[in-house]
């Protein structure tokens, strides 16, 4: 049976898909209710925009009723099964908030998820915002200098973590830095490499405050090839 909507996402966005996936586990889109972005593109042509479609998630009437699109469109299936929450958010002094918070997604999706996929506007792929990337790159500078004075403030030796430990934070870091410097150039590029950095920084930072033993082991031993995976998946 065919599903009443239909929600369009960028195949290419790992982000995209593990909430859009949620939706249907959850029961707010019906079986078949999500659609990759240029497959939904051709079928669906006649209700949507399709620039406002890269940029704001759609959600088709399949009956040809309007199409919304973005919080409008998340709204709509939050509020299937929780109306009074989706009433809530949709108020002027909560809606506000998160759409500046959806546009800074939306236009951040793929570097911050680190997709190196087709940029091509028919593909789903949001076009370059000067502004909202900034907003990223100043949000990833804040998180990595946040994690470094708390390495300062809190040295090895009083948070208890194993020197290895440390050592392979500060590796990690300086290598960051180094490789940037030597190969990153492209906006799209350091945006993904802006992404790693705050995940190598959400890694290891609550790590050092591991006592000493097992949990360092652990730690010492998964983290690095976890941050090479995903050096090499962002450098594409």
């Amino acid at each position: 049976m065919k599903p009443e909507k239909i929600i369009l996402f960028d195949q290419v966005c790992p982000l995209c898909c593990w909430y859009t996936a949620g939706f249907e586990r959850l029961h707010w889109l019906q079986p078949g209710g999500r659609q990759p972005f240029p497959e939904g593109l051709r079928q669906w042509a006649a209700q949507l925009d399709p620039e406002r479609a890269r940029h704001e998630i759609p959600l088709i009437d399949t009956a040809g009723g309007p199409t919304l699109y973005g919080i409008d469109a998340l709204l709509h299936l939050v509020g299937q099964r929780h109306p009074r929450l989706a009433a809530l958010a949709g108020k002027p002094i909560f809606r506000r908030p998160l759409g500046l918070l959806y546009q800074f997604i939306s236009y951040n999706r793929r570097v911050i998820a680190g997709s190196t996929g087709c940029t091509l506007p028919a593909e789903g792929a949001p076009a370059f915002h000067p502004f909202w990337r900034a907003v990223w790159f100043a949000v990833a500078a804040t998180v990595v200098i946040a994690g470094i004075v708390a390495r300062a403030q809190f040295p090895a030796p009083v948070l208890g973590a194993a020197p290895v430990l440390a050592a392979a934070a500060d590796f990690w870091l300086l290598a960051a830095l180094v490789f940037g410097a030597a190969f990153v150039r492209t906006s799209d590029a350091w945006g993904r490499w802006a992404g790693h950095a705050v995940l190598g920084t959400l890694l290891w930072t609550p790590a050092l405050l591991l006592p000493p033993g097992l949990p360092t082991a652990v730690a010492t031993t998964l983290i690095p090839p976890l941050l090479t995976l995903d050096a090499r998946r962002r450098c594409g």
